[in-house]
């Protein structure tokens, strides 16, 4: 045997010819020279995180106005004060809303309170405050938030106030706000959803003539 051919303590000595193993070649040639293949990874691994991300990250309750009923609306006038032109107007109002609250998400939500404000050509008369509950996930709950307003005076918008009566179409607007959280794995996120209602009160029968509610 000659010299060349044993290394240093005496064991016969080989050299490795030919680069990487067969098996990872292939697998790497595949790869690159098949983009279907790439852009069907891709298109799975977002979809795998978009997918993710719609069951971990919570959209907001839904909240919808089923009904408004007018139970009662009066109004009285006060021409007692002679040094003011126009007399002194009191509104008694009496409606109830029928609230629905719908939880998209996979996870249960708890809603503090439902807050429900009534405003008259932008001014407000009042509000309610309904009470606070559980929703389950992927389901709707109802809610009622009854507002009675007594004797309040109007200040301003008088005029007006005095033709809408006449001609038996009163606005008001009706807004309703959810206050609430959805639970999220280990924390809660907490949200606050509006939704307007544009109402055309008839004040002589007491009853809704038109209703026109969206989301804030």
């Amino acid at each position: 045997m000659s010299e060349s051919s044993t290394g240093y303590y005496g064991y016969p000595q080989y050299t490795l010819v030919g680069g990487s193993p067969r098996g990872a070649q292939s697998g790497k040639n595949f790869l690159s020279t098949c983009p279907l293949t790439r852009l069907l990874v891709i298109a799975i691994s977002v979809i795998t995180i978009g997918g993710a991300g719609y069951l971990i990250w919570p959209a907001e309750p839904g909240i919808d106005v089923r009904r408004i009923k007018m139970d009662g609306i009066s109004i009285q006038y006060d021409d007692s004060d002679k040094r003011s032109v126009l007399p002194a107007i009191h509104l008694d109002v009496n409606l109830k809303l029928d609230l629905l609250i719908t939880n998209r998400n996979f996870f249960g939500a708890n809603y503090d309170k439902v807050v429900a404000h009534i405003k008259y050509r932008g001014d407000e008369l009042g509000q309610v405050e309904s009470t606070g509950g559980k929703i389950p996930a992927r389901s709707t709950v109802s809610a009622v938030a009854a507002l009675d307003l007594q004797g309040k005076e109007l200040f301003q918008h008088v005029p007006e106030l005095l033709v809408d009566v006449a001609n038996r179409e009163l606005p008001l607007d009706v807004v309703a706000v959810f206050f609430g959280a959805v639970e999220v794995l280990f924390f809660d996120k907490y949200e606050e959803v509006t939704v307007s209602c544009e109402m055309l009160i008839d004040p002589k029968d007491k009853v809704v003539l038109s209703q026109h509610c969206n989301l804030v």
